[in-house]
């Protein structure tokens, strides 16, 4: 497996503001989460696969995460891969299964809804791929698309519209500033701003803590079994129900249509950094146990 990056493409993926994926810290407490929950057996086989990654491989990814060089793979930073090579050659084929486009009159969700390039189809193909290559680096890049997918189809902008890039041409007006389209608060915003801080470690740990007493709270009202028995459609039709809501703000219906706000930018309300910083909390810790089900079946 080779990560080969051009200057110019790692230079347009620092600096891109208008993202097809979960930004890298939901990606990294997703599976941060997620390990958490794999019994020994599945966390001593992830690892291995872990440990095929070369070091010219581990140090560009550890450069894409911020990370020194050398530091050991780990597979929160191993769930950021599929966005740092998804403008490579080699990988443009898997750009547009980072998420699904539907029509604006489409209510739900099927299996018909698409079969190739998308993310309904991507996470059931890397499952696959997973349970039946036998070669480690193969395996390993199985895993860290499988991974990223699961996480991305949590976000419900990634269940949205082709017109508008799924949000990246909504444009928003946020209390901090930073954020200025709708997919771009959801991806990173929504996350970073739950905790005022400049210090990474200490707003990562805030969050991976917060995550951990949601999870907590979960098994304890006996949610967990449900979500595992869910299907790859119920997610995407989660993220579509969410992705419609009024209260979201990014779509007003209309005879049955999400009709597109054309009066932008949009002024979100007060409360809602800390109503939909919840739900997509609760989005991430789901993913993760979704997750941590797939990886305990197909490893």
């Amino acid at each position: 497996m080779t990560f080969r990056i051009t200057l110019l493409s790692t230079l347009f993926l620092f600096v891109s503001t208008s993202s097809y994926a979960l930004g890298k810290l939901g990606h990294q407490l997703t599976c941060d989460l997620t390990y958490q929950q794999l019994t020994s057996a599945t966390k001593a086989k992830l690892d291995h696969l872990l440990s095929a990654v070369d070091k010219r491989s581990l140090v560009e990814l550890n450069q894409y995460n911020y990370r020194k060089k050398l530091a050991p793979m780990s597979f929160a930073n191993a769930c950021t891969w599929p966005d740092m090579i998804k403008n490579l050659p080699k990988y443009q084929q898997y750009k547009k299964w980072h998420y699904i486009n539907i029509n604006r009159g489409q209510s739900s969700i099927s299996e018909e809804s698409c079969r190739k390039n998308c993310i309904t189809q991507a996470i059931p193909f890397h499952q696959q791929q997973l349970m039946s290559l036998s070669n480690s680096k193969e395996k390993l890049e199985a895993v860290m698309f499988l991974s990223h997918w699961v996480a991305d189809i949590h976000q419900p902008l990634h269940v949205s519209y082709a017109n508008d890039l799924g949000g990246n041409k909504t444009k928003v007006k946020s209390h901090d500033g930073k954020c200025t389209n709708m997919h771009w608060l959801w991806d990173q915003c929504l996350l970073s701003r739950q905790i005022d801080t400049k210090d990474h470690k200490m707003r990562y740990q805030y969050l991976f803590t917060t995550l951990q007493s949601q999870l907590k709270k979960s098994k304890e009202s006996k949610q967990i079994e449900s979500w595992q028995q869910s299907t790859v459609i119920d997610w995407a039709n989660e993220s579509l129900k969410l992705t419609i809501s009024e209260g979201l703000s990014y779509c007003r219906m209309h005879h049955g249509n999400c009709q597109r706000i054309n009066q932008q930018p949009l002024v979100l309300a007060d409360n809602y950094q800390t109503v939909y910083s919840k739900k997509l909390n609760m989005r991430i810790v789901q993913a993760s146990v979704r997750l941590a089900h797939l990886l305990e079946q197909s490893l």
